[in-house]
């Protein structure tokens, strides 16, 4: 049609009450033909309610369905339970209810979120639909980048694996999330296919969590051990050690001009006391050679004397 006057309403809809009711677990398994055109109902209790009109509702017994709303205002309240109605589509083949209307019954049965660990999640893809449900998972921050206004944070579960997270667009980030620090999230999981997978027809290898608000992340408290802490510590270790060798290099250079020294006044004190020694042997010589003469020159003047009162003198 070349404008909406082209577009005449023979009969209005029916209205929302109207619409048979199915249980989700079996709409979930319905056949979507491409060109479906009548609508479907199911009933849950709201676990995911996005400013786009991302609605997400969950039974009791863990079955979930990803809704579109008609209009992001008329979306319902997060635990609010409701009777959600609109055209299902298959995307990824995860079934969708676009453009959709909801019937409002009230605070609905508390949705417990199930603990769960990524390689346990990825593990069980094959035997345990989660899609769309909602869980809680504990990891350590790592990162943080925006993409078309939201947040995706990614995060690790301390073996090596890496999952994300996203936060609806006008969320910011709370302070207290540095690197490092452990956090849970609470959120409603979203299965991803890889190219390989969608090629081969495989399972999803991988998913996201999309978080309510700020307030399902949980910060259990930071590591203080960052990389730009580390770099900081290594840098003053690195500066402690350069310290530490160079005051080491001179007090070996002091003990060595010391022991210079040492060796210098030893041995001037060795040679004053030898020479005192040479000095005092010397005297001595001296003193005996002196007394050896004057003896003998008494001797020779009594000698002499002696023999000048001779008679025969």
């Amino acid at each position: 049609v070349a404008n909406p006057d082209g577009i005449e309403v023979v009969k209005e809809a029916p209205v929302l009450e109207a619409v048979a009711e199915r249980r989700l677990e079996d709409l979930l398994s319905l056949p979507v033909s491409d060109f479906m055109a009548h609508r479907e109902k199911a009933g849950g209790v709201v676990t995911l309610s996005w400013p786009d009109g991302e609605v997400v509702i969950q039974t009791k017994d863990g079955k979930a369905l990803r809704t579109l709303a008609l209009s992001p205002d008329s979306r319902p309240r997060l635990g609010e339970g409701v009777n959600a109605a609109g055209f299902p589509w298959r995307t990824e083949g995860r079934l969708v209810l676009e453009s959709a209307d909801y019937e409002l019954l009230g605070a609905g049965d508390l949705i417990d979120p199930e603990s769960i660990t990524p390689r346990k999640l990825l593990s069980e893809v094959n035997r345990v639909d989660r899609e769309g449900t909602l869980l809680r998972l504990s990891g350590r921050f790592l990162r943080s980048v925006r993409e078309e206004g939201r947040w995706v944070l990614w995060f690790s579960d301390g073996k090596d694996r890496q999952f994300r997270a996203m936060l609806p667009a006008g969320e910011e980030l709370p302070e207290t999330l540095r690197e490092g620090t452990e956090v849970t999230l609470t959120g409603v999981c979203r299965m991803l296919f890889s190219e390989r997978a969608k090629r081969f027809g495989r399972y999803p290898d991988g998913f996201i969590l999309h978080l309510q608000d700020v307030g399902a992340l949980s910060i259990q408290g930071g590591s203080w051990w960052t990389q730009q802490r580390l770099a900081m510590l290594a840098g003053g270790i690195s500066v402690v050690l350069a310290a530490a060798v160079t005051w080491a290099l001179a007090l070996r250079r002091r003990a060595k001009q010391r022991s210079e020294m040492l060796v210098k006044e030893i041995r001037a004190r060795n040679d004053a006391e030898l020479l005192a020694a040479e000095r005092m042997r010397l005297a001595a010589d001296l003193h005996d050679k002196l007394s050896q003469t004057l003896s003998r020159a008494a001797i020779q003047v009594e000698v002499a004397g002696a023999m000048e009162e001779s008679p025969e003198g």
